[in-house]
């Protein structure tokens, strides 16, 4: 059956492991950004050639697998080109969801000029009018902002600036506990008398409220964690995989 429903993250989850088998290992073979907020990466996969797409549009946010064409832009903007400079020809390593914030991480191994293995992380944050794509430098401590698709600067943000040169710091948490960690005691130490769904949307960080209704259809705290750790499950072992609709 189908659920319609935000990118949360528990749709991340699942776009995370369907990217990381088909993403791991392949070498980026062309990199557009046919819009200023979204871009086109064609990857010789370990399952053949495939193109992902990923954008950070404040109302469409997301990143997926599409088989749809893109035209490549005669003039590339400055970021298109500096993701060029240092992901074309490389290899993906790894592609991870971030605990589990609609923010995906895709590792890459690629060689700068003299020859040496440089290693980049492209981050892409996927909520609503904050979403992003970032590329950072992994070669320090901390990953140094190479650039980001959206510089925030801090007039527009005090609390959290992304800016070349900048050390790259996560979103703010919302102080709830991750959908995977979830136990029956956590569920019945929640407040009663409330909507449990609305209970479980405060509570439980990566549901959007339409998972928090699926999962507390009944309430009781058993069922209300059965019904999340079957989801996770089913995701985890492949028999759940995200499509997106476009109403043309």
């Amino acid at each position: 059956y189908y659920i319609l429903m935000a990118f949360d993250g528990i749709v991340t989850r699942a776009v995370t492991k369907e990217l990381e088998d088909a993403l791991a290992g392949g070498k980026v073979e062309k990199i557009y950004q046919p819009e200023k907020d979204e871009l086109v990466f064609f990857v010789h996969g370990p399952k053949g050639r495939v193109r992902f797409y990923a954008s950070c549009n404040n109302d469409h946010a997301g990143i997926y697998l599409t088989e749809d064409q893109y035209d490549n832009p005669p003039s590339p903007s400055a970021f298109c080109m500096l993701l060029r400079k240092h992901l074309q020809a490389g290899r993906i390593i790894s592609v991870q969801q971030h605990e589990t914030e609609r923010i995906i991480e895709l590792s890459f191994e690629s060689r700068e000029e003299m020859g040496f293995s440089v290693n980049k992380k492209l981050i892409i944050e996927t909520m609503g009018r904050h979403s992003n794509i970032v590329l950072t430098d992994l070669q320090a401590d901390t990953p140094k902002i190479l650039d980001s698709i959206k510089r925030v600067s801090i007039d527009e943000s005090r609390a959290r600036q992304v800016l070349p040169g900048h050390p790259y710091t996560y979103p703010p948490s919302q102080n709830k506990i991750p959908f995977d960690t979830v136990t029956e005691e956590f569920i019945r130490s929640l407040p009663e008398g409330r909507d449990a769904s609305k209970t479980v949307l405060d509570n439980i960080s990566g549901l959007s409220p339409v998972i928090a209704r699926y999962i507390s259809y009944d309430p009781d705290p058993a069922a209300v964690t059965s019904a999340l750790n079957g989801l996770i499950s089913k995701i985890d072992g492949g028999d759940i995989s995200p499509v997106v609709y476009l109403k043309r």
